[in-house]
Formats: C-alpha cells, sequence, structure tokens
C-alpha cells in the first residue's frame, strides 16, 4: 500500500497525522509503538507553529551526577568550542565534586583550564554535547548560544546547571599577557569571513574596505587562514596565515582595542576579553542567540518578509528566498543576502565610532585590560583532541632524519602530497632533506626544497648518506629502477611510495639489496597488482596500504547541508574536465576491464547517463567544477545542469553547495586515492562511486557512500539518499568521521617510524 500523502513510500516508513477540516475526524498513519519520533515529530510542530513545546523551557532534574564525566566535543568550530567554556564552569560551580574529562578538537582552547582533568578517566561514561539542540529552539527560546552547551549537558544528564557569565571560559598564564604584543596597539582586530561554505550570512569584500576608508583614524589588523579565498583589504596590517596556533590568537585579541566582523569566532573571542565588538549580523539568525552584552550587533530581524517571524538559518546563498526573487537560479556566484546587503558601511564605521563618542576608548591610549583568568604557573592542562584515534601520532618518538625524493615539476596532486609529507614529518620534528626529481614549479618555492635534485646527477654525491630515502614515486618509477643504484646505495633504507603505477619495480632485482624495506600503495587494488607480478621475490620487503598525504583539515569544518522541503538535492563532481575522468565517446570503449562487472556491464557516455536522471528526478541538480565538453555542450540551456569552470571557487565553498557526491570515471583512468573522493568525504558528503582502484578502498558501503557498478546502482543510490533526509545526513556525518580518522596525512609517522626504526 502506497502512502497517501507522498504517493511513493510505505505507509510504515512516514508518521502522518491527518485532520479532516470539514468534518473534523483524524487520522494517524505510520510506527505509532516508536514513542521518540512521535515526541520530536511534535516538538517540531509546537515550534514550527511558534506555540510552547511538548517539553518546557526547563525540565524537572532526574538525574544524580556521577563522580567522573567524560565529555565529547570533537566536531565543533572554534567559536563554538570557545562556548563550550560556559558550560565547563556552570557544571563544575554546581556540582564541585565531580571530575571531568574532555575529547576536543581544539585543545589549546583549554590550556590551563582549572575545570577538567588532563588524563581519561575510568569507570566513566561518554558524554557528547553540543550546540544542536539550543539552536534548534533558538526562533522559540531566548537563550544565549553561550548556554548550547549547558543545556546539552542538562538533557544528557537530567540535572539542572545553573547559567553562569554570558562570555566564554578561557585561561591565560602571566607570561601569555606579559608577552610583547605582535602588533604595536591601539589596533582593531577586522575578519571580514567566515565558514567558507555559509555564503548566507558573507558582507561583501567592497563593504569592508569602505568600512576601513571611512575610518582612517584607526589602525586595522585583518586577521584570516592560509586557505581563505577572501582578498587583502588595502590599508591594513596583514596577518593572513600568520596566526599559527590558538594561543597566538588569544594574545592578539588580548592587546587589541576591538574587533568587527560578522557572527563568527572573533565575537566569542572579544567577550572573553570584554573587548569591544561590531558584529555584521543581518538576519539569519535570532539576536538574541548571538549578541553579546557590550556588542554593537548590527541586524535586520523582522525587517524582511522572509525574518518577519523568525530567522531562517540559511547556510547557503541558493538557499535565500528573497535572494532568489532577486536574482534568479544562475545568478548566486558573489551575491549579497538581502539581510546583510542593507547594513551599509557608513553604519558599521558609525557603531566602531560610538565606542569612542561613549568614552569607552581613545583613539590616544591603549584599552586597558580587564580579563582576569591569569594563572602564576604555565599547567597546560591538554584534553585529548580527539577520541577513537590511537594510530595518530602528533609528536615522533624518533629523532629522525630522512631524505626524500619526490616530483615536484607540476603543481598535480602527487606533487602536492609529497610537499604535504614531508610538512607534515617536519611538524613532528624529524629533519627532511627534500630533493626534487627535477626541476620545481613555482608553488613549491617555499617548501624547503634542496637545490640539487635527481636529475642533475649530483644528489648521488650531495646527499646525506647513511639515513632513510623515501622515493614519493610517480611517472619516474622507470626511470628510478633503472637510474637510482647509487642514491639506493648510500642510503641506510630505501622505502618507495607508489602514486600512479608499479611499472617496472616489482621485477627490479636489484633492489632486493636488503636496503628495501617497504612499498606503500594507496589502495588494496594496486598491491594485489604487484604482489601478483612480483610472486616471492620480495617476501621479505614490507607492503604497506597507506593513503596519499592531503590536507584535509580545511573541508572538516563545513557543515553538513540540511535541505528544507521541496529544496532539490544537490549532486557535485569535481575534477579535471580529462576526458578519462569523464565517460566520452574517446573513452567510453577503452580502458582495463579487470572486475566481472566491468567485463559485463557496458557504460554509457556521461551525455546519455545524466539524461536519463534528468527525466527520472525532477528535483534534482548536478553541479560540476569543471565538466568535459561533451557533456557541457549536451545540456547548453538545462537549469539543471550547472557547469562551474575549473578553480571558480575554493574548493571547499563548492563542496559546501551540495548534498552527495558523485565519482564516475571511464576504464582509462585508474585512480590511487584519489585526491576528489577524500576531500568529499571530508566535506560529509556520501559519495557514490564505483567498486574499484582506490574508490573501493575510500567508501565503506551503505556508512559512508554506495558502490554503484551500473547506471541503475547509481539511480537507486540516489532515490534513497533523495528520499531518506535524515540518512543521508548522517551518512555525511559518518563519512566526514571516517575522513578524519582514516586520511589525516599525520598516520604516515606511524608508518614510516615502524618502516624505518621498528624492529626488524
Amino acid at each position: 500500500m502506497n502512502c497517501t500523502i507522498c504517493k511513493d513510500e510505505m505507509v510504515a516508513e512516514h508518521l502522518v497525522v491527518t485532520k479532516d477540516v470539514k468534518e473534523g475526524h483524524i487520522h494517524v498513519h505510520g510506527p505509532m509503538d516508536d514513542k521518540p519520533l512521535i515526541k520530536e515529530m511534535l516538538d517540531a510542530v509546537h515550534t514550527e507553529a511558534g506555540m510552547m513545546a511538548v517539553e518546557s523551557a526547563r525540565w524537572e532534574p532526574a538525574g544524580i551526577v556521577p563522580p567522573y564525566v567524560s565529555l565529547s566535543s570533537t566536531s565543533q568550530r572554534l567559536g563554538d568550542t570557545l562556548t563550550a567554556t560556559c558550560a565547563v564552569r556552570d557544571f563544575k560551580a554546581a556540582y564541585p565534586h565531580c571530575r571531568i574529562h574532555l575529547s576536543t578538537n581544539f585543545p589549546e582552547v583549554w590550556y590551563h583550564n582549572p575545570y577538567i582533568e588532563e588524563q581519561p578517566l575510568e569507570s566513566s561514561d561518554t558524554v557528547e554535547f553540543g550546540t544542536g539542540y539550543l539552536t534548534n529552539k533558538s526562533n522559540l527560546w531566548d537563550l544565549h548560544l553561550a548556554n548550547a552547551f549547558r543545556v546539552s549537558l542538562e538533557k544528557h544528564l537530567g540535572i539542572i546547571i545553573p547559567q553562569g557569565p554570558i562570555k566564554p571560559d578561557i585561561w591565560m598564564t602571566k607570561e601569555e599577557i606579559e608577552a610583547p604584543p605582535r602588533i604595536e596597539g591601539p589596533y582593531w582586530i577586522i575578519t571580514t569571513g567566515g565558514e567558507p561554505q555559509w555564503t548566507a550570512k558573507m558582507y561583501p569584500d567592497a563593504g569592508w574596505q569602505e568600512v576601513v576608508d571611512l575610518l582612517p583614524e584607526i589602525k586595522f589588523v585583518q586577521l584570516m587562514t592560509i586557505n581563505d579565498p577572501r582578498p587583502i583589504l588595502n590599508n591594513v596590517i596583514n596577518m593572513k596565515g600568520k596566526t599559527n596556533n590558538v594561543r597566538e590568537l588569544f594574545k592578539m585579541f588580548y592587546h587589541a582595542q576591538g574587533t568587527l566582523g560578522l557572527v563568527s569566532m572573533h565575537m566569542h573571542l572579544s567577550a572573553s576579553f570584554d573587548n569591544p565588538c561590531v558584529v555584521v549580523a543581518g538576519a539569519r539568525e535570532p539576536e538574541w542567540f548571538t549578541h553579546y552584552y557590550g556588542h554593537q550587533y548590527l541586524c535586520t530581524n523582522g525587517c524582511l518578509p522572509c525574518a518577519s517571524v523568525h530567522a531562517c538559518w540559511k547556510c547557503e546563498i541558493f538557499s535565500c528566498k528573497e535572494t532568489r526573487k532577486k536574482l534568479g537560479l544562475e545568478s548566486f556566484e558573489g551575491a549579497t543576502p538581502p539581510c546583510v546587503a542593507m547594513i551599509k558601511p557608513q553604519q558599521i564605521a558609525d557603531a566602531v565610532r560610538n565606542y569612542y563618542v561613549g568614552g569607552m576608548l581613545s583613539l590616544e591610549e591603549k584599552r586597558k585590560p580587564t580579563f582576569s583568568n591569569i594563572v602564576e604557573e604555565e599547567k597546560v592542562i591538554a584534553p585529548y583532541r580527539e577520541k577513537r584515534k590511537p594510530r595518530l601520532v602528533v609528536e615522533s618518538k624518533v629523532a629522525a632524519e630522512i631524505n626524500v625524493l619526490a616530483s615536484l615539476s607540476s603543481k598535480g596532486g602527487g606533487e602536492q602530497s609529497a610537499c604535504k609529507l614531508v610538512e607534515t614529518l617536519r611538524g613532528v620534528g624529524w629533519k627532511v632533506n627534500f630533493h626534487p626529481w627535477d626541476k620545481v614549479h613555482a608553488n613549491y618555492k617555499d617548501a624547503g626544497v634542496s637545490e640539487v635534485s635527481f636529475k642533475s646527477g649530483r644528489m648521488a654525491t650531495e646527499m646525506k648518506r647513511d639515513v632513510p630515502l623515501l622515493f614519493y614515486a610517480n611517472d619516474q618509477i622507470f626511470d628510478f629502477c633503472e637510474n637510482a643504484k647509487l642514491e639506493v646505495e648510500n642510503s641506510s633504507l630505501v622505502g618507495i611510495a607508489i602514486n600512479y603505477v608499479n611499472g617496472p619495480l616489482p621485477k627490479c632485482e636489484w633492489l632486493l639489496n636488503g636496503k628495501l624495506r617497504a612499498v606503500f600503495f594507496q589502495n588494496e587494488e594496486k598491491l594485489g597488482e604487484f604482489r601478483s607480478d612480483a610472486g616471492k621475490v620480495f617476501d621479505r620487503v614490507k607492503l604497506v596500504i597507506q593513503p596519499g598525504a592531503i590536507d584535509l583539515e580545511r573541508f572538516m569544518h563545513i557543515q553538513v547541508q540540511k535541505r528544507d522541503k521541496n529544496e532539490p538535492l544537490v549532486v557535485l563532481k569535481h575534477c579535471v574536465a580529462d576526458y578519462r575522468k569523464y565517460v566520452t565517446k574517446q573513452s567510453v570503449a577503452s580502458g582495463n576491464r579487470i572486475h566481472v562487472w566491468q567485463k559485463k556491464i557496458v557504460k554509457e557516455e556521461d551525455a546519455v547517463f545524466y539524461r536519463r536522471f534528468l527525466k527520472k528526478f525532477s528535483n534534482m541538480r548536478f553541479e560540476f567544477m569543471e565538466a568535459h565538453r561533451e557533456l557541457r555542450e549536451a545540456f547548453p540551456n538545462e537549469p539543471r545542469m550547472v557547469f562551474h569552470e575549473w578553480d571558480a571557487m575554493p574548493v571547499e565553498t563548492f563542496l559546501a553547495r551540495g548534498h552527495v557526491y558523485l565519482y564516475r570515471t571511464s576504464n582509462l583512468w585508474r585512480d590511487q586515492y584519489p585526491r576528489v573522493v577524500g576531500e568529499a568525504l571530508a566535506a560529509g558528503l556520501p559519495v557514490l562511486t564505483e567498486p574499484r582502484d582506490g574508490t573501493k578502498d575510500r567508501v565503506q558501503h551503505g556508512d559512508t557512500g554506495f558502490y554503484c557498478v551500473d547506471y541503475d546502482g547509481f539511480e537507486y543510490a540516489l532515490r534513497l539518499l533523495d528520499r531518506k533526509e535524515e540518512y543521508r545526513q548522517d551518512m555525511g556525518s559518518a563519512a566526514r568521521e571516517w575522513a578524519r580518522y582514516h586520511l589525516d596525512p599525520r598516520l604516515w609517522v606511524k608508518v614510516l617510524e615502524d618502516v624505518f626504526y621498528g624492529n626488524e
């Protein structure tokens, strides 16, 4: 029997309550025995209707506080983590006998915190606490975000925790606050960006520049991460990528007169130090949820039809209803949401000047700090960075030196991975002598590369002798097997990382001189081919699967996108428009057919493949960065096929636009990793792909994505994720967590320690 509402699903898969308005009859269909589901549904109905929820804003305490509590919050952004300190402070004030251990992805925030234990606590259950519950209530309850983690703890433990001050609770040493400031004050900090995927809250770059121009009497210091795509403003001190850790950031804010930016990290940190702060907010969030007392909070709640009753909480500009009305479907790049655009640069400049007009600040004198959480002696209480990550090495156990040889002649993925690997090893204290194969691309001029290349003929005589050599092999595996005997002879041990093909390596018996300790592969299929070709010749050589070193951190903070009702499912793919990476007329009948499904199933060209989707799904959009020419020409005027040019936007911005990642290539292309799939997983996107080569090792079928061998398989997976929104979101979260624990480049440290310095 089909559901009478959606005409497609079984009744048992929907909880449906209908009322005949004329007759007054009420009918209920669905899993009535699922009480938590019913409670969640009723709560959502009350919230959407603006009525008091089924459960009140407070609840009767029912729990007993245990002697030990392990708290975990390992997927929050820096700003949210700052607000978590409020909950720990308030919890400890109410229950001082309870000992607290914490797992976090920002341990530096918690240094010197007197309320937490450094070591894990025995016999304590882990409580996952976060901001989600109160954020979902924010249009109904007038509680500040600084309460979110506290309310989460109350619900999990069944207790009441009295609210403390509405400001993050960070701690600094006397040495930190007395250290000379990096920038001579007085100065204001300006942060023009935020989470790259939250395009629905961004203020235009030209507007920020006008604000700076309107305030020539003020020295501005612009802070941003090294990967931030937004421009450096004129007439500011450029600190892009120069605050290397959270503690340095704390010191910058401690000495600042004030800060200026969006609803983002800066306002939380400003509240920690009682700094003046101007926040350009718009109407995306309720004012009471993110407005700290003492801040100039420029909002437009209630000024637009879409914000007349409650805040929209949209993340992506494409989802902004007012922008859609004004710009249409194709004009979103660089657009500013109307609720933010209403705020003019002069208003922002006036808000800054009000602190001087009112007497809080002086142009001639530095602000006198009021921060009081100061410890006399350094006592770094460092909580676990993340849980369930026993293999992750952040400090090396050995004082190691190593020679690394890699091609650096192009800006390709293999070259980038080699540089990230070297950076990672150096970051844990290894001395790395980084030799290029031949010429060095301009992108790597700051990568600490030696002038002595392999092709110069000087490496064998000038390299550091009797230390391990790691060769990160791309196409050069052929040349290496023929001409690298002296370099191998001068090394204590050798490891070879395969990034392309095995080439002649499985038959290269001269390497069996006792020096070759390990061969590294990026996937099981490539290792199997090597073992098959080599036979038993390499039995004494370790064959290790270790994905390439890729920096995925900038993708980890992309919010898993939630779809509104009737919002299209957005399916993404980003890669070079190579005819092999798409199924084209040239590649459709070519390539290796190794698996049974490859031999028995004939692939259709991408133009046919996607046309079938468009016929099946009316509420689905496909976006590419960039697509092959054949695909673009096949859909010149189809609004559901969106084609971006290569590097039209940062990759993290592109991935934040979608809900699912579909990666299908011709049989000519055999991926080792591939990088794009790792990025999609880290961004929280379920990945649909073929079960072969590198993609087979990256996807956990049913948990982080789906294996699909033909069109029908891809259609089924898309239909399922289109219909099961909660499953899609959970799958995206699982994809990110899997990438976090299995694709971290620091895992290479452990692997190389075992290979070069472990037991025989």
